[in-house]
């Protein structure tokens, strides 16, 4: 669990949950399942966290420091079957700010997937998920300004994905396809918010060929629609399309490594004319490198262009990420992680920002089902934009409990 901003954690979830990323878990911390039918099992655990913010608003001057003490209870349900499997999950995450109790949140996760392969040619993930989060007073819609509301921004987001591809495994080829729907929409401060609730809507097709027993020749494309249903103050529609088109290289296996290197074309066109287009290169690379069994390396970095949250009319954005995770022993594990990102702001504005965010934690199961966990943050972010630069630190310490 991260400390810092809403938009923040959402990023290093994905970067995180990346498929080519491998963490390597302390083996003596295994909450035990709930067998509710022979297939059918129920993992429930309760995390903990003790937190000390050194600038918990992200202002650039007189910053405020609180201790924030947070509650998270998840629960697991899942079911395999050979290859094929199911989960659904909720998880509620509770944080209570000393500082400020206006400043309070609570948090529902809802998220469902399965995997089905009906034979060795045909496979089909479906994933779900509906969120009802919040946006900390200092970032996304407020970052320039903490003080323009009393209380977090909340808001509700839902994600639907469709994916199948045909095509064994032990085939030279195979080729995909993918539909997801996403909305997100703001329950409150509607003057402020309202104008940033959006839809989107995404199809795309993929093509793999085996070039050797690891390696693979990708090809990816895909559209999405995005639209906004509310205009904002300047009467200008944010309604565009983005088009993206990669073809690179996925392997798995090779010198100890998982990965992909892809390189492609990107552009985005507005149903306005007054907003600017974008077109350009994306770049999509990640690997894992793995030199031994308890021990994993993971490097990303990434080009292309989105949707900004409060200026311009796009963002193109570079970032880097590098982690190490390391199993010191069966109870004591390492994390570290370094991620950048640099972002120019496009249409209206020649605002550019810098970010540099450092990770470590070390954590120690000291049962089966009983885990403790000791980390620290920082956050240096840089902007041309008036009262956005700011660094904070941020230290914290988290129980886990199963059974």
């Amino acid at each position: 669990m991260h400390l810092f901003s809403c938009s923040t954690k959402i990023k290093l979830i994905t970067l995180s949950s990346c498929l080519i990323c491998h963490s390597v878990m302390a083996d003596s911390f295994e909450p035990a399942d709930v067998e509710l039918t022979d297939s059918i099992k129920l993992t429930p655990t309760v995390t903990l966290g003790l937190h000390q913010n050194d600038n918990i608003y992200n202002e650039s001057a007189d910053k405020t420091s609180s201790s924030i003490f947070t509650l998270n209870p998840n629960f697991l349900l899942g079911a395999e079957d050979g290859v094929n499997n199911f989960s659904l999950s909720y998880s509620a995450t509770s944080g209570i700010v000393e500082k400020n109790s206006d400043d309070n949140y609570l948090d529902h996760t809802l998220l469902g997937s399965m995997h089905y392969e009906p034979n060795a040619k045909n496979r089909l993930d479906v994933n779900l998920s509906f969120n009802k989060l919040h946006e900390d007073r200092g970032t996304d819609l407020t970052e320039q300004n903490p003080n323009a509301v009393l209380t977090p921004i909340e808001y509700n987001q839902s994600l639907a994905s469709f994916s199948y591809q045909y095509g064994a495994l032990s085939s030279q080829a195979r080729i995909g396809t993918e539909f997801a729907v996403k909305s997100k929409k703001y329950t409150n401060y509607l003057d402020l918010s309202e104008s940033r609730n959006n839809n989107t809507n995404k199809i795309g097709l993929n093509f793999e060929y085996d070039l050797g027993d690891v390696t693979s020749l990708t090809f990816d494309a895909n559209t999405t629609d995005i639209e906004y249903p509310v205009l904002g103050s300047s009467g200008i529609s944010r309604d565009s399309k983005d088009n993206r088109f990669l073809v690179g290289l996925k392997w798995e296996g090779l010198a100890k490594t998982t990965g992909k290197a892809k390189i492609g074309y990107q552009s985005k066109s507005f149903d306005n004319s007054e907003r600017a287009d974008f077109s350009g290169t994306a770049i999509d690379v990640g690997f894992a490198w793995q030199p031994l069994s308890y021990s994993t390396v993971n490097f990303m970095l990434g080009r292309s262009s989105k949707d900004p949250t409060t200026d311009g009319d796009y963002i193109k954005e570079s970032s880097l990420f590098l982690g190490w995770n390391h199993a010191w022993s069966e109870k004591i594990v390492m994390d570290l992680s370094v991620f950048l990102t640099d972002e120019e702001y496009v249409g209206n504005t020649d605002r550019q920002d810098d970010m540099a965010w450092f990770s470590s934690s070390l954590s120690y199961s000291l049962t089966r089902w009983f885990n403790v966990s000791l980390g620290y943050e920082y956050m240096d972010k840089n902007s041309t934009a008036d009262n956005i630069s700011f660094d904070k630190n941020a230290v914290k310490l988290m129980f886990s409990v199963g059974l």
